[in-house]
């Protein structure tokens, strides 16, 4: 916001993205975020601001694929250091470490973006050497951030549910559709018979004892064999996981129902 005093005590909500948007924290699974360890050392950073910079405090976050939200606070450096709600209005903690040299009584939110990008980028580089994370050219961070000023309580609370259900509208920013699962999804971990047949093939029902039954059986259930089999399985018992994908050559486990 153009003339604002981006040192005031307050919250603040920051999105913060990849260079190039690259993905390199992990994916979305099942409307989940499942880290990786880049993501989990990003988020590891995020929690402890507060231990090395006093009048910090941080809030709601999560790390997605290829940026990251959270709300951070600027309050006191007294009251971040350990004076308590009481003398804050935000959620801060004690402090948990000594700070990595002097840290003013007072910081601009953007020195705060600065110092986490900083810390960040360098121990990523550190799981470059010597875990063979992914390299990044350039920089691993977008040159700039996102901001909102957080007016009331209102506006957190709706911040921090925006936060909280991320990863849950990934597909659905992206897609158009939400692309997780349906059902019992404890029959993914089942070996799996896929079954695929056109639409012209024979549908005359086989004898059920000259097969194997499958463990379970998973295909798009939309020709008329594949009907059949799919009645049959019903009939018998048998697990299956309906794929309503449409590139079923590489049957990527994006959306459909488990029976």
């Amino acid at each position: 916001l153009r003339g604002y005093d981006y040192t005031r005590r307050g919250a603040y909500f920051v999105t913060i993205c990849t260079k190039e948007r690259r993905r390199v924290f992990g994916t979305v699974v099942n409307g989940r975020m499942a880290l990786n360890d880049a993501g989990r050392m990003i988020h590891t950073v995020w929690d402890e601001l507060p231990a090395y910079y006093p009048g910090v405090a941080t809030d709601a976050f999560v790390v997605m694929p290829d940026h990251v939200h959270g709300v951070v606070w600027l309050c006191d450096a007294g009251s971040a250091a350990g004076a308590g709600p009481s003398a804050c209005p935000c959620p801060c903690r004690s402090a948990a470490g000594q700070a990595r040299g002097p840290a003013p009584a007072v910081m601009a939110l953007a020195d705060v973006v600065h110092r986490f990008k900083s810390l960040t980028t360098h121990r990523y580089i550190d799981g470059v050497g010597n875990h063979g994370w992914p390299r990044f050219p350039g920089t691993l961070w977008h040159r700039n951030y996102y901001d909102i000023i957080v007016r009331d309580a209102t506006a957190l609370a709706n911040i921090c549910a925006y936060i909280r259900n991320n990863p849950a509208h990934w597909d659905v920013m992206r897609y158009g559709e939400p692309r997780f699962m349906m059902g019992n999804r404890a029959l993914l971990d089942l070996p799996k018979t896929a079954f695929l047949a056109s639409r012209g093939a024979h549908t005359a029902r086989a004898p059920r004892d000259r097969y194997p039954a499958p463990a379970c059986i998973i295909s798009g259930f939309l020709s008329p064999m594949e009907r059949v089999v799919f009645e049959e399985g019903l009939d018998a018992g048998t697990p299956m996981v309906q794929q309503s994908c449409r590139r079923v050559s590489t049957l990527p486990l994006t959306q459909g129902c488990c029976w």
